[in-house]
C-alpha cells in the first residue's frame, strides 16, 4: 500500500471511529436502538450479525445508569482542558464498506475517563488486547481506536467492548445497555 494511501487511511480512520448518535439522520440511513442485558447479547446478536454481513454501518454501545450526578461531569471550559474521556464510557464499533484497495479491517473506538495511555494500562483494569487487535490512536480526550481483523466473532467483539465499558467506568452502572445500530443502506 503506498504512502499516501495509508496517510489518508490513517485520516478516514480516526475521523469515522466515534460516530454519534446524535448526528443528523441521513435519508439512506436505518437506525436500530435496543435496550438489553449484558448477561443477554442473543437481544442484540441478529441486528449486530446482520449489519457485519452487510459490511457498511456502525454500532454504539452505551452503558445505561440509574443515577447520574450531573456534577461529576465538569463544566464546558474544563472539559476542553481535561485529559480524559467521559465518566461513563461510550463504545463504537465501525464496518466499513469493502475495499479493493485496502485490507478489510473493523474499527472499535472507546471513549473514556481513565486517561493517557490506556493500551499500556489494561491489566490495571482486567482487561487484555487480542493479539490480532491492533491500536491505532490512544488519546486521553478522543479515545482508544482499535483495528481489528474483519472476520472477527461479532459475539466475541460485544463481549469484549462491554467488559470494556464495565471496567473502565467512573458511574456505577446497572447491567443494562443501549445498541445503537447505524445501517446506511
Amino acid at each position: 500500500m503506498s504512502r499516501a494511501a495509508l496517510g489518508n487511511r490513517n485520516k478516514a480512520t480516526l475521523s469515522i471511529a466515534f460516530p454519534y448518535a446524535t448526528m443528523k439522520k441521513k435519508p439512506n440511513q436505518k437506525m436500530i436502538n435496543i435496550s438489553f442485558s449484558a448477561d443477554d447479547l442473543d437481544k442484540i446478536m441478529p441486528t449486530v450479525t446482520m449489519m457485519t454481513s452487510r459490511r457498511k454501518g456502525w454500532v454504539n454501545l452505551r452503558p445505561q445508569v440509574d443515577e447520574y450526578d450531573q456534577q461529576i461531569n465538569p463544566g464546558i471550559v474544563a472539559s476542553i482542558f481535561r485529559v480524559r474521556g467521559p465518566d461513563i464510557p461510550l463504545m463504537s464499533w465501525v464496518i466499513p464498506r469493502p475495499s479493493k484497495t485496502l485490507v478489510e479491517v473493523d474499527l472499535l473506538g472507546i471513549l473514556h475517563p481513565q486517561g493517557q495511555q490506556l493500551s499500556k494500562r489494561f491489566e490495571e483494569f482486567g482487561l487484555e488486547l487480542p493479539s490480532s487487535w491492533r491500536v491505532k490512536q490512544d488519546h486521553p480526550n478522543r479515545g482508544l481506536v482499535l483495528e481489528i481483523p474483519a472476520n472477527q466473532e461479532p459475539r466475541t467483539i460485544l463481549t469484549w467492548l462491554i467488559g470494556c465499558g464495565q471496567a473502565l467506568s467512573k458511574v456505577e452502572l446497572n447491567g443494562y445497555w443501549t445498541l445503537e445500530a447505524h445501517e446506511i443502506a
